[in-house]
C-alpha cells in the first residue's frame, strides 16, 4: 500500500491510497505522523568508498553471532552503540568502540571492547582516529542515530526538518501553519508509551474543540522561545527534540495545553532512577525490578531500597546518563579559508565547543579560489577573492602548511595556487570539517547581547534572514579583500584606466599599454613582471627607503619612486620626472574590514590598525571575541592554528588573560617599540623578521607549544631571496631537516 500526502485541499489533507491499479481516494481532517527509527542516518568519512569489508547501520543489526571472530568497530556511544558493543564482546575477536564523550570508560565494558576517539578516516580494512591511532577491522556498525524522514508530506504541508529539527510545531506536536496535522511521538529519551498517549489524547482535545489553540503568530513566539532557550542552554539544533533534562516540564506543557491531568510523579521518579543505574551500573541495571506504591513513590524490589528524593533530586544526579548536553560552548566562525579552517578544526575537536561555520562562498578556500569574476558576484555580494591565473606562492610550501597537517611534499617548494587548493580540501575532509559549514550564508551582523553573540545571517539561495546566539566569535574573514587606495594629488582625474590588484586575473587586458604599478610589495613586484610580457612600457613606482630589490628588470620595465601628482595621463614621480600611461593598477594592499560588526561590538580600524586587540587577537572590551588571522607577512596557516589554540585555551577557562588595563598596556608598549623601528600605524600588524617573537610570545601566554623556530627562519630567507631574485627565486628548493634547521636542495 502507497500512502502518499498530496497536501491541503480546503482545509484538509488530500491522501491517495493505493491499493490497486485503479486506486482511490480518500480526505482526512486531521492526519498524525509519527516513527523516527526508521531512516539510519550515517555520517560521512574520509575513504568510506574504499572501505571493503561490511558496514551497516544499527538499523539492520540482528545477532551477534553474524560478526564471529571479526573486529569490529562502533561508531556511535549512544545507548544502541554501548548495548551493542557488550553484545558482540563475547563474539567478535575486538571491539573498537568510537566515541567523544567523557568518563565512558567508567562503564567497565568487557576486556574485548577498546575505546576509541572520533574516525577521522577509513582505508580498504581499516579506520584512523583522531589521535592518528589505527586499527585494522572487517566490519562497522553505525549506532549513529536516525533523521527524522516524511517523504509522504507535500511541500503545501509546510513542514520543514533542518539539521533534524522539525518545524514548525507548536509543542513539538502541531503543525502551526495546518493546525489539524499532528507529529506524535518526536521527543526522544524519554518514557515512549505514556508520551504517545498523552500527545494523542492532547489532539483529541483540539479537534474537538474540547481547548482552544493559540493564534498561529503565539504559537510562532512560543516556538521561538523555546528555540531560544535551548540555544541558551547549548543544544545543537539536531538535539532539540531531547526532552531527557526536560521531561516532567515537556508532559506538563502538552497536559496543559490539552486540558489533561498531569502524569503522575512515580513515573518520572523512575525513568531518572533507572537512568542513574545506568549510569553506575551498566552492564546490571537491566535486573532492576521496580513496583509503583502511589502516584509519587516506587520500590526497587532487588535493593529493597524505599526511594523518596524528588524529581528534580534524581534529574541532578544521572543527568550524564541522559547524555544532556554539557555546559555547551557555542562558537561561531565567520569564514571557511585558511583560518576559518584552523578555527574549525579545533573548535570541532572538544565535544564540549559546538562549531558553526558561516561561509558566503559556495566552497572553502577563501582568497586561494579563483574565479574570472570581478566586482560583485551571483548574490551581489563583492567579489571575494584575489586570486588571478597562473599564481604560484611566493612563499616555500614548507611554511605553509599547519603544524599538525603540512603540505604533501613534491619536488617544488613554490607551488600552484590550486594545489594550496586541493591541499586545504584535504584538510577540511581529514578533519571532517564540512559538517559545520553553512555555506553560501552571508553574516550581516554581529553584536553583543549581555555575555553572548546575536549573528544575523542571510542564507543566500532562500533569500531569509536567520539570527542565532553565540557564546563566542572568531572572525576569520581575511584581509585580502577590500582594496586600500593612497591618497594621490589629482588621482580622481585620471583620464586614463585604474584598477586594483584585487580585479587582477591575468595579463592580457595591458597588451600594448603603459602602464604605472603602484606598490613594490610581493604582489606589487610578480605582477608588474607578469603585466610586462604583454605591456609596451611598466613603470614600478616605490617608497623611497623601502626594501632595496636588486634585480635587472626587463627592458621594457623601469624602477621609480612615489608618484606625488597626476595631471590626466601623465603621473609626476618624486624627482620631477613625469611619464603619459593608460593604466594606473594599484597594487597598494587591502585594508581591514568587518562591515558586519556592530558599532557596538567597539572594534574599530584606524589607519589599518585594528584595535583594542590583546596581540593583535583577542577583544580587549569583548573577550569572548577573537579576530584570527590579522598579522602579515608570516607563516599564516601556522599562526591561525597557533592563535586559535590560544583563543580556545582563554575560552575553557584552562589559562588567564591579563586585567584590561594590563592588555591595554601590552599594546601600548608595542606600539612604541614599533614606532622606535620607523614602523608607522599602518604597519603595526606588519612581522616579517619579528614573527618568532610574536610566535614565541603568544605560546607562552598560552602555555602552548611553540612553532619550530625553523618556520621563521625559513619564511624570512625566503622572503629576502624574492627581492634578490625576482626572476629565478620560485625555482629554489628548500626541505626542513629539523624544528631549527632548513637546507636550500636547488
Amino acid at each position: 500500500m502507497l500512502v502518499e500526502v498530496v497536501g491541503l485541499k480546503n482545509a484538509r489533507f488530500s491522501i491517495p491510497i493505493m491499493l490497486s491499479e485503479d486506486g482511490q481516494q480518500v480526505q482526512f481532517i486531521n492526519l498524525g505522523v509519527s516513527r523516527h527509527y526508521f531512516s539510519p542516518s550515517i555520517p560521512q568519512f574520509e575513504g568510506a568508498d574504499s572501505f571493503k569489508g561490511r558496514s551497516i547501520h544499527s538499523h539492520v543489526y540482528r545477532v551477534p553471532e553474524e560478526f564471529a571472530g571479526q573486529n569490529v568497530l562502533i561508531v556511535g556511544s549512544g545507548p544502541s552503540g554501548r548495548d551493542i558493543a557488550v553484545d558482540l564482546a563475547p563474539h567478535a575477536k575486538k571491539v573498537y568502540l568510537s566515541h567523544h564523550e567523557k568518563d565512558l570508560e567508567t562503564l567497565g565494558f568487557p576486556k574485548s571492547v577498546e575505546l576509541k576517539p572520533d574516525v577521522s578516516s577509513l582505508e580498504e580494512n581499516a579506520a584512523i582516529f583522531a589521535d592518528k591511532s589505527r586499527r585494522e577491522i572487517d566490519a562497522i556498525i553505525y549506532c549513529t542515530g536516525y533523521d527524522f524522514s516524511f517523504p509522504f508530506l507535500d511541500d503545501s504541508c509546510g513542514v520543514n526538518v533542518d539539521e533534524n529539527y522539525v518545524n514548525p510545531l507548536y509543542i513539538q506536536l502541531i503543525n502551526i501553519r495546518h493546525p489539524t496535522m499532528f507529529f506524535i511521538g518526536l521527543p526522544f529519551r524519554t518514557f515512549i508509551f505514556q508520551l504517545l498517549e498523552l500527545q494523542a489524547k492532547c489532539c483529541v482535545s483540539v479537534l474537538t474543540k474540547a481547548v482552544h489553540l493559540p493564534s498561529e503568530e503565539q504559537m510562532e513566539d512560543a516556538r521561538q522561545r523555546e528555540v531560544a532557550s535551548l540555544e541558551d542552554r547549548g543544544y545543537p539544533k539536531r538535539k532539540y527534540h531531547l526532552i531527557a533534562a526536560m521531561v516532567k516540564d515537556y508532559f506538563s506543557l502538552v497536559a496543559d495545553v490539552g486540558g489533561l491531568p498531569h502524569l503522575n510523579e512515580v513515573y518520572f521518579k523512575i525513568f531518572y532512577d533507572s537512568g542513574l543505574r545506568r549510569k553506575n551500573e551498566f552492564l546490571n541495571y537491566r535486573n532492576y525490578v521496580y513496583k509503583i506504591l502511589d502516584d509519587r513513590n516506587f520500590h526497587d524490589l532487588i535493593t529493597s531500597d524505599f526511594e523518596i528524593k524528588s524529581v528534580s533530586e534524581y534529574a541532578a544526579e544521572c543527568q550524564d546518563q541522559l547524555q544532556l548536553p554539557k555546559p555547551t560552548m557555542r562558537i561561531c566562525i565567520i569564514g571557511f579559508g585558511c583560518a576559518g579552517l584552523a578555527a574549525a578544526r579545533h573548535v570541532s575537536a572538544d565535544p564540549n565547543h559546538e562549531c558553526v561555520v558561516f561561509e558566503q562562498s559556495d566552497r572553502l578556500g577563501g582568497t586561494w579560489v579563483y574565479t574570472d569574476s570581478v566586482g560583485t558576484g551571483p548574490y551581489g555580494l563583492p567579489i571575494h577573492t584575489s586570486m588571478y591565473k597562473g599564481l604560484r606562492t611566493n612563499l616555500p610550501k614548507e611554511v605553509m602548511g599547519y603544524p599538525d597537517f603540512p603540505i604533501p611534499e613534491q619536488d617544488l617548494s613554490y607551488i600552484p595556487s590550486n594545489d594550496i587548493v586541493s591541499f586545504l580540501e584535504k584538510y577540511a575532509d581529514h578533519f571532517n570539517l564540512k559538517q559545520y559549514v553553512k555555506f553560501e550564508h552571508h553574516v550581516k551582523l554581529v553584536e553583543p547581547k549581555g555575555s553572548q553573540w546575536e549573528v544575523t545571517v542571510v542564507d543566500l539561495p532562500k533569500n531569509e534572514e536567520k539570527v542565532y546566539i553565540f557564546d563566542a566569535v572568531m572572525v576569520c574573514n581575511g584581509h585580502y579583500h577590500t582594496p586600500w587606495y593612497p591618497v594621490i594629488k589629482g588621482m580622481d582625474g585620471f583620464t586614463g584606466q585604474a584598477m586594483h590588484s584585487h580585479d587582477y586575473r591575468d595579463p592580457q587586458p595591458f597588451t600594448g599599454k603603459r602602464v604605472a604599478v603602484i606598490g613594490a610589495g610581493p604582489s606589487g613586484i610578480d605582477l608588474a613582471l607578469e603585466i610586462a610580457k604583454t605591456a609596451t612600457k611598466v613603470f614600478l613606482s616605490r617608497h623611497r627607503g623601502g626594501d632595496d630589490i636588486q634585480n635587472v628588470f626587463p627592458e621594457n620595465a623601469e624602477m621609480k619612486f612615489e608618484i606625488v601628482e597626476i595631471k590626466g595621463n601623465k603621473v609626476i614621480f618624486d624627482e620631477g620626472s613625469e611619464a603619459e600611461v593608460d593604466v594606473i593598477f594599484y597594487c597598494t594592499g587591502y585594508k581591514y574590514n568587518f562591515p558586519f560588526l556592530s558599532e557596538k561590538c567597539g572594534i574599530k580600524v584606524v589607519d589599518n590598525c585594528v584595535q583594542p586587540l590583546y596581540k593583535h587577537l583577542i577583544h580587549i572590551e569583548h573577550q569572548t571575541m577573537s579576530l584570527i588571522g590579522l598579522p602579515y607577512y608570516v607563516c599564516a596557516n601556522s599562526l591561525f592554528d597557533l592563535q586559535v589554540r590560544f583563543v580556545l585555551k582563554f575560552l575553557k577557562g584552562e589559562i588567564k588573560l591579563p586585567s584590561k588595563e594590563e592588555m591595554y598596556e601590552d599594546t601600548e608598549e608595542e606600539m612604541a617599540r614599533r614606532k622606535n623601528k620607523g614602523l608607522k600605524r599602518k604597519q603595526f600588524h606588519m612581522m616579517g623578521n619579528m614573527q618568532g617573537d610574536y610566535y614565541t610570545e603568544l605560546a607562552e601566554a598560552g602555555g602552548l607549544d611553540p612553532l619550530p623556530p625553523v618556520m621563521a627562519q625559513l619564511h624570512n630567507h625566503a622572503s629576502q631571496s624574492h627581492l634578490d631574485n625576482l626572476i629565478s627565486f620560485r625555482d629554489h628548493a628548500y626541505k626542513i631537516v629539523d624544528s631549527n634547521t632548513f637546507v636550500q636542495v636547488k
